[in-house]
């Protein structure tokens, strides 16, 4: 369930994004995740969700949520994926898409890996992954950041401070 809360932190709405039938128990199994790490609003209208991308096919699930109707559209996103991962930027490094955030109708994406930031065109995206149209190369940006015990922070999260040209993004460093 995706989980809609009020201010003081109570259930407003759950809104069901996988049948019952798909569950063991309350839970959906390991092996089946879709791993969704990165969710943004696009212009107050769409909820949009991103599996990592870091197994496939099960982490490769994109879905797109209509606000004002809840129409929710799910789409595997495995040939999108693969073209990320073909770009020079992305050789021989996971995809692990950690966030996302958009701004001035861009989308961008946040690879935990290699800390590339992806930027797209939203409505090319769109197009391309529910309409096959036609693939359109991400701008990168890559980022070095800082260290803890010589292990380098990784993308963790994204947003977009509103009414402001920045994008705030944090780092988190596993070992």
């Amino acid at each position: 369930y995706l989980f809609e809360i009020d201010a003081n932190f109570q259930i407003v709405r759950k809104i069901q994004l996988f049948s019952l039938d798909e569950l063991v128990g309350k839970r959906i199994p390991k092996a089946k995740k879709p791993d969704f790490e990165a969710l943004e609003i696009i212009d107050n209208k769409e909820l949009i969700i991103f599996g990592s991308g870091s197994k496939s096919p099960q982490r490769n699930l994109f879905i797109r949520i209509h606000l004002d109707s809840m129409e929710i559209k799910k789409t595997d996103i495995s040939l999108f994926y693969e073209k990320l991962k073909s770009i020079p930027e992305m050789k021989d490094v996971e995809l692990n898409i950690e966030a996302t955030s958009y701004k001035d109708g861009f989308l961008h994406l946040y690879n935990r890996a290699n800390n590339l930031l992806l930027r797209f065109n939203y409505a090319y995206f769109i197009d391309f992954v529910e309409n096959q149209g036609t693939w359109s190369k991400p701008k990168a940006f890559s980022f070095s950041l800082p260290k803890i015990n010589n292990i380098e922070s990784k993308f963790s999260g994204a947003t977009v401070l509103d009414n402001t040209p920045f994008i705030l993004f944090t780092s988190s460093v596993e070992d």
